[in-house]
């Protein structure tokens, strides 16, 4: 499948936002340390997800699902055998984390679904 037009049409509609990729934490002293994130700024094209997109998803990421982001960089989403926190995307004042990975090879092209990250005014 040739998706010249598609990543045409995605390069036209991307525009930056802030990747905020957390380090593996480590224990300190017998605690639990987060490691520290690191930002940088992508092109990306976030996109509202579909009703049909939401079916595809496993039951518990139906209800969290809420955009679509096509872009060149890798991202990456939890992973608890490791230790790795999601990524999260930083869009104006709207923060999302990678919830799942869809990973297209055509077109040098990673598509993933993300969560919009709500605090509700708590402290973590």
């Amino acid at each position: 499948m040739d998706l010249t037009g598609a990543a045409m049409a995605i390069d036209m509609i991307a525009r930056p936002v802030t990747l905020s990729r957390p380090a593996v934490g480590s224990y300190v002293d017998g605690r639990w340390v987060e490691g520290a994130s690191v930002t940088s700024t992508i092109m990306a094209a976030i996109l509202a997800i579909s009703p049909r997109q939401l079916r595809d998803l496993p039951e518990g990421q139906q209800t969290t699902a809420s955009k679509l982001i096509w872009t060149r960089t890798a991202l990456y989403a939890a992973d608890e055998g490791s230790g790795r926190r999601a990524d999260e995307i930083i869009d104006g004042s709207r923060r999302y984390r990678v919830l799942a990975l869809h990973d297209r090879g055509e077109g040098g092209y990673h598509k993933a679904v993300l969560e919009e990250v709500v605090d509700r005014g708590r402290t973590v």
